[in-house]
């Protein structure tokens, strides 16, 4: 804002861009010009969201809603919901039970949705991502059971008898991952399509896309190639990835000439949520005394480094440290 001239009464757009900004009225010098009276109404600046996951937003129909349960009861109704009759053998997802009202009381348990979806393999992320809930379909499909070790990174929510829960946190969540089928680069083109859709009709013109990752990059990349963009785009690169940070470290910053894409920072995650109990704190959590779940999943040491190489390149870098 122009704290001398805070308002203004009209203004000049030329192609999609403002060019002009006036204190009066008369464009009559401007050729060419398609004049357009608003009768009084405001105009205000479009609004830059400076995190989301955009690809997520737009698999959001193709998912169950679990948003606001509090239990798994309530989570397998919603799936029902969902899919009402899955064929065997059918991925079930759904995402947004919140981790923290859980763990404030008990992480949620599976035999609930071993007993509705016996013949399914359940993947349910949490609202924040930092945790998955998985029933015993998903797990065995995986190989995971009572004598599967907690990875370096992340933890395996176990049953007295050593039998997980079905609750993977952090990175334990990649154990199951690659079992669950990726979708196709159409429909990740589809869907991030349909995620701007709904922020440009809230008002949002421009997105800052947090951690993307090589399907999310020739997604973007190629909706940016055919114009297809409707909103401008502001790409950070997942930075835990270590093959994409090679070659964008040797290609460089992505800077489109029509200002609707851009990839010229990156996202590293040092620790995980408060919600999961995986943020990592100087003292112990007060509901986890005598054990932790936080985990660095990025050493300082290796952040310092990816910092030191981002500004040799030309990137930015964000740093996912909520503890």
């Amino acid at each position: 804002m122009n704290p001398d001239k805070p308002l203004a009464n009209s203004f000049v757009v030329t192609g999609n861009k403002i060019t002009l900004i006036n204190s009066g009225n008369d464009s009559s010098g401007l050729k060419n010009t398609k004049k357009i009276d608003l009768s009084g109404k405001t105009v205000l600046p479009g609004i830059i969201d400076s995190h989301v996951h955009i690809r997520e937003l737009g698999m959001d129909s193709l998912k169950a809603n679990l948003v606001g349960v509090s239990s798994v009861k309530e989570m397998v109704e919603r799936l029902k919901d969902k899919f009402p009759s899955p064929a065997a053998g059918d991925w079930l997802i759904g995402q947004g039970w919140d981790e923290g009202s859980f763990a404030s009381t008990a992480y949620p348990d599976r035999r609930l949705l071993d007993i509705a979806f016996p013949n399914n393999p359940v993947a349910l992320e949490s609202l924040h991502g930092f945790a998955g809930l998985y029933n015993g379909y998903a797990l065995k499909l995986a190989n995971i059971d009572s004598s599967t070790k907690d990875p370096e990174v992340g933890n395996i929510i176990r049953r007295m008898n050593g039998e997980p829960t079905g609750v993977m946190l952090t990175l334990a969540q990649n154990l199951i991952r690659p079992f669950i089928p990726e979708p196709s680069n159409e429909k990740i083109k589809d869907a991030i399509i349909s995620g701007l859709n709904i922020m440009a009709n809230a008002g949002v013109t421009s997105i800052h896309e947090a951690g993307m990752t090589p399907k999310d990059v020739k997604a973007f990349v190629s909706l940016a190639e055919s114009n297809s963009l409707p909103i401008r785009v502001y790409g950070m690169l997942d930075g835990n990835n270590d093959e994409l940070m090679k070659h964008w470290f040797a290609q460089g910053p992505l800077i489109d000439k029509s200002g609707f894409l851009n990839i010229r920072s990156i996202k590293v995650f040092y620790d995980g949520s408060l919600g999961s109990r995986t943020a990592l704190m100087e003292e112990p959590y007060s509901d986890q005394i005598g054990k932790s779940l936080a985990t660095e999943r990025i050493s300082t040491k290796k952040i310092l480094q990816l910092g030191r190489k981002a500004a040799d390149k030309g990137f930015q870098m964000a740093v996912h440290a909520i503890g």
